[in-house]
């Protein structure tokens, strides 16, 4: 195994696990790269985005504050005046989440860009109308470059100026050190490989997180995002204060994971085609591409659907049985996961050594992350 150099743990803005993330893209070859691709490409295309003058993490892969308000980049005021939105008369609604971060044990990974924005402060907003699920939920919103961070910040200024500044945490994500070599080779598949980078970067940011302070879970996002208690039918509304579904987040994810039981939809070889060049695939051939793909990248290639010899463990098994029968498990649940295995995960795909080698709370963690997977193996 390889431990990670002074450089790669952090020295250019990199926590250990953005390292380790890096390091898991880096170092594919080229049948492994194809392997990412399938896998990424599963996943909607998120957007590259910015976010505004939140208070980020005290972590190595913090980026510094967004501009205060008036600070460049803004808009005119004539542009201003016919764009954006006033704030609410009198004093503008407390903003308590940094006190409850400690509490928020699900962290929400959403990757934004420009043309996203807008959905964005959309769901900021409802995230701020709904205490409950401000409490329960630690918004990261994930940019491809600064200068996004700070045209969001701008634009969330315009748009909800009453949003609390830190309801939400900004993270840059630095570019995949596989961008020439890798990204490059796929065309049109690029912004989706990005896309799924830069979900997985905010995911490494929250690992990276001071023990006392990291969630428990993570969620992969996409940036179209509204609250269904602000828009359900009256029947179907479940309060978004004392006694709301919120409330159980946490213990719905813990309970789902608990069962080892995954949700999944079998795909028909008939009801979808998808036309890919000159060829034609059916959902069914289409979805297990990218399941095929999915497996092999987190085994390093030494599970193939149709030979066991290098892979014949009984979790082996049931990827070859969600093969065969085409079980297509994306969006079929919450995209949550649990980051002790994720971290575990990507630990295995970097060829790195625990975090112990870095020392400190990332240490801590994996002597954590150690022991659950002890107690998951008994």
């Amino acid at each position: 195994m390889a431990t990670l150099s002074s450089h790669e743990k952090g020295e250019h803005g990199n926590g250990y696990y953005g390292a380790v993330l890096e390091r898991a893209t880096a170092a594919l070859d080229q049948d492994r790269s194809e392997r990412l691709l399938e896998a990424t490409t599963s996943q909607q295309p998120v957007a590259a985005a910015a976010p505004p003058a939140a208070a980020a993490a005290p972590t190595a892969a913090a980026p510094r504050p967004p501009p205060a308000a008036g600070a460049s980049p803004a808009l005119s005021a004539a542009a201003a005046a016919r764009h954006c939105r006033a704030p609410a008369a009198g004093e503008a609604a407390p903003a308590p989440m940094a006190a409850q971060r400690g509490s928020r044990a699900v962290g929400a990974s959403i990757a934004v860009h420009p043309p996203r924005f807008y959905a964005v402060a959309q769901f900021l907003r409802e995230l701020a109308a709904c205490p409950a699920a401000a409490a329960a939920l630690r918004v990261f919103l994930v940019f491809s470059e600064r200068a996004d961070l700070e045209l969001f910040g701008a634009a969330l200024r315009c748009l909800e100026p009453d949003v609390p500044v830190d309801i939400w945490e900004p993270v840059v994500a630095d570019a995949p050190l596989t961008g020439k070599r890798v990204v490059g080779k796929f065309g049109m598949f690029e912004s989706q490989f990005v896309a799924a980078y830069k979900k997985w970067y905010g995911i490494a940011h929250m690992m990276d997180l001071d023990p006392d302070e990291a969630p428990e879970y993570g969620l992969m996002l996409d940036a179209e995002l509204l609250l269904f208690e602000l828009h359900a039918p009256p029947g179907h509304q479940h309060g978004c204060f004392a006694g709301s579904g919120w409330e159980f987040l946490l213990d719905r994810i813990r309970s789902k994971e608990a069962s080892k039981e995954w949700p999944a939809a079998q795909v028909s070889s008939t009801l979808k085609v998808y036309k890919t060049g000159d060829d034609m695939l059916s959902g069914k051939d289409f979805d297990r591409k990218l399941i095929n793909g999915n497996a092999r990248f987190v085994t390093k290639g030494a599970w193939r659907p149709d030979d066991d010899r290098k892979c014949r463990s009984e979790g082996c098994g049931e990827l070859r049985r969600q093969w065969r029968d085409a079980l297509f498990s994306w969006w079929t649940d919450l995209p949550w996961m649990n980051l002790s295995v994720a971290r575990r995960m990507l630990r295995h795909l970097a060829d790195a050594k625990p975090a112990e080698e870095v020392g400190g709370g990332a240490a801590r963690m994996g002597r954590e992350d150690e022991e659950d997977s002890r107690e998951q193996r008994r």
